[in-house]
């Protein structure tokens, strides 16, 4: 609005002529720029992103479903095995967590918060701390290792009464590993840099354009689709609006 009124008032007539047409040439140039072409495929590669991301995060509802189907007994050391593995698998998800989510590592920072959270015990933590390479930090699926040998110990104790058992739980704690390994690989592997430079560079030339290409012409000289004299670009900032959200998806 200051560099039209500027012009209007302030220039003489070549200038604000060489100015318009310097107007009209930058109109011309961002007519050229695909934007749409740009935002539609960064925004569909965002969001298809994010929504396979989310797709990927594992429920542990199947397997608690599956220990509480196949595995049969009322015993003391059942229940604490039983109980045992569904620890386990919550065990298995904060450790991964904690290499994902920033909230997960600021409610867990520490092992000893996860050991008074009841997730972990003592013994199993200098475990965890032997199964890493610097014996400062652990494998996380090393509790669904834990697992499936309860399953094996319970199988051979009579307490899966159907082979077919021992299977599905065997399957779903591998399902559940995969999804987390997939979610932490989905957290290390991101979108690439180069999508995000070339679309920001091209919506932040489009917009440089456009402060010029913009502006509202003399309605007196008969310029192609400047019949209406107008102060502020209102669809155009409207149009900027749009684009910058896109562009921050």
């Amino acid at each position: 609005m200051t560099m039209n009124v500027t012009s209007r008032f302030d220039f003489y007539p070549s200038i604000r002529s060489n100015f318009e047409n310097f107007c009209l040439h930058c109109n011309k140039l961002s007519e050229r720029i695909p934007v749409g072409l740009f935002l539609g495929f960064y925004v569909n590669l965002i969001v298809r992103y994010w929504w396979q991301r989310f797709c990927t995060i594992p429920w542990p509802d199947s397997l608690v479903l599956a220990i509480c189907t196949y595995i049969n007994g009322d015993s003391d050391a059942v229940n604490v095995r039983r109980h045992a593995m569904s620890r386990y698998v919550n065990l298995t998800y904060c450790l991964y967590m904690r290499g994902i989510s920033s909230r997960v590592k600021l409610r867990y920072p520490t092992l000893e918060d996860i050991i008074t959270a009841g997730l972990m015990t003592e013994e199993e933590k200098d475990l965890f701390l032997q199964s890493g390479d610097d014996e400062k930090s652990g494998n996380s699926f090393l509790p669904m290792v834990w697992a499936m040998e309860l399953v094996n110990q319970l199988n051979n104790e009579g307490a899966i009464p159907i082979a077919r058992g021992v299977d599905v739980l065997c399957q779903e704690i591998r399902s559940f590993r995969g999804g987390l390994g997939a979610l932490w690989a989905y957290s290390y592997i991101t979108v690439p840099l180069a999508y995000t430079q070339i679309s920001t560079i091209v919506i932040y030339s489009y917009f440089v354009l456009s402060i010029f290409a913009w502006q509202s012409l003399d309605p007196t000289q008969n310029y192609l689709g400047h019949n209406i004299d107008s102060y502020i670009p209102i669809f155009g900032l409207l149009r900027l609006a749009f684009y910058m959200g896109w562009l921050k998806v």
